[in-house]
């Protein structure tokens, strides 16, 4: 029961990072699209099941940067919070609430 409890959640917490991975290319692309010179994106927020490579903050700084080249457009994070989020803590206090 386990292996099937933790394959539910590594597989929703990857497909959450694959949909923050699309909503700040979609900026990016929308930000091009409109001809401005500064695009500014989300940090990652979920994190991720353990067996999934995820940049470094350093890496993904530079990632942006050469991102910022192809798309000829300054890219900025945007200095939001919280900046991490463990879909499994959520889930816990979720059902905590109903220990009596």
């Amino acid at each position: 029961m386990i292996f099937f409890l933790e394959s539910f959640l590594g597989g929703l917490t990857n497909y959450v990072y694959k949909k923050e991975n699309e909503i700040r290319i979609n900026i990016i692309e929308n930000a091009k699209a409109k001809s401005l010179n500064q695009a500014v994106v989300p940090h990652y927020t979920i994190i991720p099941s353990r067996l999934t490579y995820m940049h470094t903050p350093k890496q993904d700084k530079d990632f942006l940067n050469n991102l910022s080249k192809v798309y000829q457009i300054e890219i900025k994070y945007d200095e939001s919070f919280p900046r991490s989020k463990d879909i499994k803590k959520d889930i816990k206090f979720y059902f905590d609430k109903f220990v009596f």
